[in-house]
């Protein structure tokens, strides 16, 4: 009896996955269309993370920016000596890669006006399969210049921190005394 039972259950489940041809067709064109949409979702939620990266190292940026400038503005009530003049240096190219490192990116978009008027052509799956691909295409490079712009703040920090070093055996030492 079970046998029969799960039998039956399989042929009625076969039935109702087979459909007919026309059926099956236009229901596998939607569920293409909603995973390629789900796939969308989640690159453009990608994308959004990768802003607030961008957003959270341009902070970065700013306080390596303004916390040279603060050590800079230190060092310059100090008497010139040459370990101060290295300490002056080091925070002079820590400020430069702060700098660098706030830039505004330069990199391809999606091209929505090309897209509207390419799109209105093509197929709502073929359409999500464009936008999908320039959306990843941006995604990388994004993701290459976020690496750029982690590694010049990191240099601006060590710069920084060697110029704080620097300045503080200057001072203990005798050489770097306060104008």
């Amino acid at each position: 009896m079970r046998r029969s039972a799960l039998r039956a259950t399989w042929v009625f489940s076969w039935r109702q996955a087979s459909g007919t041809r026309a059926e099956t067709s236009t229901s596998v064109a939607e569920q293409d269309e909603q995973k390629l949409r789900v796939l969308l979702d989640e690159t453009l939620r990608q994308r959004a993370m990768i802003s607030e990266r961008r957003s959270a190292m341009q902070s970065r940026a700013v306080v390596l920016v303004g916390s040279s400038a603060v050590i800079g503005s230190i060092q310059s009530t100090i008497a010139l000596s040459p370990l101060v003049i290295v300490a002056l240096i080091l925070t002079v190219v820590a400020v430069i890669l702060g700098v660098l490192a706030l830039m505004p990116k330069s990199g391809p978009e999606v091209d929505v006006s090309a897209l509207r008027n390419e799109g209105m052509k093509l197929s709502t799956v073929a359409l999500l399969t464009v936008l999908i691909d320039q959306n990843l295409d941006s995604e990388e490079d994004e993701q290459g210049r976020l690496k750029k712009l982690a590694w010049l703040i990191k240099l601006g920090f060590i710069f920084l921190a060697a110029s704080i070093v620097v300045l503080s055996v200057a001072t203990v030492s005798g050489l770097g005394v306060c104008v």
